[in-house]
């Protein structure tokens, strides 16, 4: 019997080995959305370094009905567009001078549907806004241009999300043999939702040469070209339905960052991604931000952490340059004399 228990200890003790470095070294260590996707332990002292640099006002809105306050500027976007404190909205409102909403949408929309919604039921109009910023990430934004409904109509309460939305993650109770699993079988690169990739310089002030990024980042490649033209011609359409309505619509598409880094990947076997140059007519627009146009000049000047090392979305460096081109967008609205593409 003690022969059996020493064999069954052997047996076990590479299990129960690698749980105690999961439970010491890598839980406590997990930061960033693909720190977390991907049970990779960046630390959190790379957070904590960055937060130093954000600004220490929070000028950026939920929507609240009993709210007196009329908002000049709203904003509807997906995650990029939630960054409250580090986020472009805060910054471009502390560029305007005041308080920026950030609509909260339901997961059953997208930011273009909703933000045309709120369009046709008047909700712009009451708040008395100036613009209106649609933000959609690359990865996803020509499918959600393509299907946008110009026929759908929904009540308010319907798009409103009424949740309270904070950057403090709720607290839950953590299944740490579970989480386990997942390292494990992330280790063994299976099924991995965070691809890794060589630069040929330093980008980050933590791991410096490597790329890490959210897979879906290469879905783009495997658009059609009908899709793309239906996107373009709902882009179109969408920025002349605001204008009817004498709402000045910005859509920003933010830079997927694998896409942002790709020219600087040593011996790259990713798919390459031209998604971004099919709707280049459109730059010269009035009303259309490609952000990949003003973040790939700070990489050519070597600046550090554009995007989070340990995450998918940019830092606080690429919101403030964002807000800026949005801020100087505006100034000029109605100058330039851009055409339609």
């Amino acid at each position: 019997m003690k022969k059996f228990l020493f064999k069954t200890s052997l047996l076990l003790l590479p299990f129960f080995a690698t749980l105690l470095l999961y439970l010491i070294y890598v839980a406590p260590n997990l930061s960033g959305d693909l720190g977390v996707l991907g049970k990779i332990p960046f630390g959190k002292q790379y957070d904590q370094k960055m937060a130093t640099h954000y600004l220490k006002e929070l000028w950026v809105s939920n929507y609240k009905q009993n709210s007196n306050h009329q908002f000049k500027i709203i904003t509807i976007g997906d995650s990029f567009s939630m960054q409250w404190q580090k986020g472009y909205q805060n910054y471009l409102a502390h560029l305007t001078g005041d308080s920026i909403l950030q609509f909260q949408y339901r997961d059953c929309f997208s930011p273009e549907q909703a933000a045309l919604l709120l369009l046709k039921s008047g909700f712009f109009q009451q708040e008395k806004t100036q613009f209106v910023i649609i933000e959609s990430v690359e990865r996803e934004f020509v499918k959600r241009l393509q299907k946008i409904d110009f026929n759908l109509q929904s009540d308010f309460q319907d798009i409103l999300d009424d949740e309270t939305i904070e950057e403090v993650p709720i607290s839950k109770k953590r299944n740490y043999l579970e989480e386990y699993s997942s390292w494990v079988r992330l280790l063994l690169d299976y099924e991995n939702p965070v691809k890794k990739a060589k630069l040929n310089q330093s980008f980050f002030s933590i791991h410096p040469q490597d790329l890490y990024f959210y897979i879906d980042d290469l879905n783009t490649a495997e658009l059609t070209k009908n899709e793309i033209e239906a996107a373009k011609q709902n882009l179109l359409k969408l920025h002349q339905l605001f204008e009817s309505y004498h709402i000045n619509m910005i859509y920003m598409v933010a830079s997927d960052k694998y896409d942002l880094y790709r020219p600087y990947i040593v011996r790259n076997s990713f798919p390459s991604k031209e998604i971004m140059q099919s709707f280049e007519a459109f730059d010269s627009t009035c009303y259309y931000l490609n952000t990949q146009n003003i973040l790939r000049p700070l990489l050519q000047q070597g600046i550090h952490d554009v995007y989070f090392a340990n995450d998918s979305h940019w830092s606080y460096i690429a919101s403030e340059k964002v807000a800026e081109k949005l801020y100087e967008m505006m100034q000029n609205w109605g100058k330039d004399g851009s055409k339609q593409p």
